[in-house]
């Protein structure tokens, strides 16, 4: 499965009126993923260049590829190399 990068916008367990505990990311009431925010994220990007000459399909594959390397570059564990400024 690839990383989604967990919760966009986590928030810890809430007590309901009735007083059962809900678990969000268990019943699906969590929100979007990380993934899905950088995607849309770099959507609101492209479309704000009227010149695009992209399909909706192509579009929507570039800014989850997008995504998929945001992610993987917040992932990355920094080196001594990685440093900038060093």
């Amino acid at each position: 499965m690839k990383d989604d990068g967990g919760p966009a916008f986590p928030h810890t367990v809430t007590q309901s009126e009735q007083g059962s505990r809900l678990f969000p990311s268990e019943y699906g009431i969590g929100g979007m993923t990380l993934r899905d925010w950088f995607a849309g994220q770099a959507l609101a990007g492209c479309l704000a260049d009227s010149q695009l000459a992209l399909t909706a399909k192509e579009l929507a594959e570039w800014c989850y590829q997008e995504a998929d390397e945001m992610i993987k570059a917040r992932n990355k564990e920094e080196t001594p190399d990685d440093r900038s400024g060093d």
